[in-house]
């Protein structure tokens, strides 16, 4: 997968905003995901030409870009000037190693200039490091829901040009004005995606119209050439094979889409397949469009290329300066095949991302969403005291808030009970404004009015106060727990401490925690559709990455051996708890693999039916029932109301 970070697809409002500011941001976010116990914090560039430390390591990061990677050149100048100021600040800021965070190369003769301006400030050329579009890319794939928080990579396509496709795939003129009547009188889209970029495109199109249609359709918009590609320095050669996936499966290209299903705004995935082949060529095949590098760069090329596993800590010893492990050589053929594939990779994404631009319109292309439509992060905290007394009464009080808002919220809850302890910044999260968030308040031996309450998030800050009534036999040390949901699905919990024996404690201790960024649904597949209906939600509105067996797996990936894998890699499981999941062979294996390894709080359960009568949990997971979902409660309501009615009909 190759992805693009320009200002082209960047969430921002350019009059506002600059694409370098935002290129900043996802730096310092990335940075904090790759090493997230490292204290790494943001500093003033102009003043020391550094724009993020991570103190922990002692790496300092110079963050450059241009708007358009594919178009524009770095600045020399820039670089050289921020290497003057980080070498005078370095003893100060004790730096170890400077990285340059760019989204594209720098040109040959600019790698000279730059060199030469290491030498003279006798910094090591092993403490600097240039972190390319390679280091970056490798980070979006193993985190794209950052990445898909600051970027946009729909396309929507207009019927205008679905005209031209047809008519750029030789479809006589007859045909292409049936076809195109056809998509006039349809009020239906799709939206084609690939496996070699994140772009995709909306495209107005006919259920009746079949699979190869739109396949010759999507070939012409994504700039798929089926020409053989040629690469002469290592007497190889690569062509493109296409298909079209459909919930996994190839679609045979008679099928009318109406057969296939695809419903309208439905998902079909183009998937392009690369062959090679090691041959002889002739003087008039199709050469590739790279120059012919030296052989000691192509010989770097292949060994990094070969090296890079897919693992994380691949570009961690990257960005930290380690040399990773590429002392192995393969064997010549295997080492020709892989450098093939690179290459041929390489062009096909080039001409994806050079077409998805042609068909933005030209207003998305010099202004892009403003930052208000995109997650705004929020942190979470409560307010109650320490110490409490049996049989009595007190107030504890919930907060949600923007980060920069926090010393005006300490200075506000102080003054509404300066006896308690405020715990801000307890948990993190990043909400879309508009989302509905539920709190409940609970803990053994306390009676809490209202046992919960909701807000919905407007990006600034929101504080619930609940009223808790302590039991008289209660003693001890106690934990007043605060369940936070989105959607029904708790995505974090915070403790607060109590002391119910009248004597002040030293114990208490707060930490920061982070709500899940990852989930494995666990689900029987006769609930698919309401389970993708509310993991849909939940990745719109809290950014939360779910992985779907039926969504998140490749074709033919052997899933059986992979799902033990991706229940541990990600941070929750979300158990979708019915009658069908209780009687899931899976889906019990999937909720003790994660019951063992995480505990119970790394499982929440989503109840689909109205209450647990229907289908008892598991005695492990006895403690994760807060009664079933109210939304399955109105459901079978209205169901029984809707059989009643039939039967009076009748």
């Amino acid at each position: 997968m190759q992805y693009e970070l320009s200002s082209t697809f960047a969430k921002i409002d350019t009059t506002s905003q600059g694409f370098q500011d935002v290129w900043k941001k996802l730096c310092h976010e990335f940075l904090i995901a790759v090493f997230p116990v490292n204290s790494i914090i943001r500093m003033s560039f102009d003043e020391c030409g550094i724009d993020i430390l991570d103190q922990t390591t002692g790496t300092a990061y110079c963050c450059l870009a241009v708007d358009d990677p594919s178009n524009d050149t770095l600045s020399v100048e820039e670089i050289i000037t921020s290497l003057d100021k980080a070498a005078n600040n370095r003893i100060r800021l004790g730096w170890k190693r400077y990285n340059i965070a760019t989204n594209t190369e720098y040109s040959d003769e600019g790698m000279k200039v730059i060199n030469n301006q290491i030498r003279k400030l006798q910094i090591a050329f092993d403490e600097v490091g240039f972190l390319g579009p390679g280091t970056w890319n490798r980070l979006c794939i193993e985190y794209p829901r950052i990445v898909m928080d600051w970027f946009d990579y729909r396309v929507v396509v207009s019927k205008e040009a679905v005209k031209n496709a047809f008519e750029e795939a030789r479809y006589y003129p007859e045909y292409v004005a049936k076809y195109t009547a056809q998509i006039n009188e349809a009020d239906f889209n799709v939206v084609l995606t690939n496996n070699r970029t994140p772009i995709e495109l909306v495209i107005p199109f006919s259920n009746q119209l079949t699979v190869k249609h739109l396949l010759e359709v999507g070939q012409i918009l994504f700039d798929l050439s089926l020409d053989k590609t040629v690469f002469r320095d290592l007497g190889t050669s690569a062509r493109l094979s296409l298909s079209i996936i459909v919930d996994e499966v190839t679609q045979g290209f008679s099928k009318p889409l109406v057969d296939v299903p695809v419903p309208s705004g439905g998902e079909a995935q183009i998937w392009i397949q690369i062959i090679w082949q090691e041959k002889s060529y002739d003087e008039d095949d199709t050469v590739d469009g790279l120059p012919v590098k030296q052989d000691q760069l192509f010989a770097f090329e292949r060994k990094m290329y070969l090296a890079y596993t897919g693992k994380i800590d691949f570009t961690k010893d990257v960005i930290l300066g380690r040399t990773p492990d590429i002392t192995r050589e393969p064997m010549e053929h295997e080492s020709k095949k892989k450098i093939t594939l690179a290459r041929k990779a390489a062009i096909v994404s080039s001409r994806i991302w050079q077409k998805a631009r042609r068909l933005l319109p030209v207003e998305r292309r010099t202004s892009r969403l403003s930052s208000s439509e995109r997650r705004i992060p929020v942190r979470l905290g409560a307010s109650a005291p320490n110490i409490v007394n049996p049989g009595s009464s007190f107030l504890t009080r919930f907060v949600a808030y923007h980060p920069d808002l926090e010393a005006d919220l300490n200075v506000q809850l102080n003054q509404l009970d300066p006896r308690s302890t405020h715990r801000l910044d307890t948990a993190r999260a990043s909400w879309e404004v508009g989302t509905i968030v539920k709190v409940k308040v609970y803990g053994e031996n306390f009676l809490v009015d209202p046992e919960e309450d909701e807000f919905q998030w407007g990006g600034e800050k929101h504080i619930l106060d609940f009223r808790v009534n302590v039991d008289k036999s209660a003693i001890g040390p106690r934990d007043l727990k605060f369940d936070i949901y989105v959607e029904n699905l708790r995505i974090c919990r915070i403790w607060m401490p109590l002391d119910v024996s009248g004597k002040s404690s030293d114990k208490i201790q707060s930490k920061t925690v982070n709500s899940p960024r990852t989930a494995f649904a666990s689900y029987a597949s006769q609930d698919r559709l309401r389970v993708l209906d509310r993991v849909a939600t939940l990745e719109i509105h809290c950014g939360l990455q779910v992985f779907l067996d039926c969504i998140s797996m490749r074709p033919n990936a052997k899933w059986r051996e992979l799902l033990p894998d991706m229940v541990l890699e990600s941070d929750q499981l979300l158990l979708f708890w019915s009658k069908h999941a209780r009687d899931s062979i899976w889906v019990d294996r999937e909720w003790r693999i994660a019951f063992k390894q995480k505990g119970i709080d790394g499982i929440e359960i989503h109840p689909l039916l109205s209450n647990y009568e229907e289908a008892k949990l598991p005695h492990e997971l006895a403690d994760l029932t807060h009664g079933g979902d109210p939304v399955m409660v109105i459901r079978a309501y209205e169901e029984l109301k809707q059989s009643s009615s039939n039967n009076n009909i009748r």
